[in-house]
């Protein structure tokens, strides 16, 4: 995400041991990033993009359409993003219901 009047800016990750070059060669692999840089970007853009959908109050789930289940995405720093919409035990019981109806 860019916005306007932004200048580049240069950042430097620093990852420990093979683990984390495996770790971005495999998002690499299974994304079709071409270089570290556009994972980077990509998830820069997901993580901003989260941060609004909790701003205004929504959550982040992964839906089984099958299973007709979900699961949240539950992350510290989401949360910290507007704690005030926590969903309340109705809420979830809604999101439930709408969850089951489809089909």
């Amino acid at each position: 995400m860019r916005l306007p009047g932004d200048t580049k800016m240069k950042i430097q990750l620093e990852i420990e041991g093979e683990t984390g070059r495996q770790l971005f060669d495999w998002i690499r692999v299974n994304t079709g990033c071409e270089s570290y840089k556009d994972v980077s970007n990509n998830a820069i853009s997901l993580f901003c993009w989260a941060i609004q959908q909790r701003q205004k109050g929504l959550i982040i789930a992964s839906l089984d359409e099958r299973k007709k289940a979900y699961t949240e995405l539950m992350m510290p720093t989401l949360e910290h993003c507007r704690e005030e919409f926590r969903l309340s035990s109705e809420a979830r019981a809604f999101v439930k219901a709408a969850v089951a109806s489809v089909e």
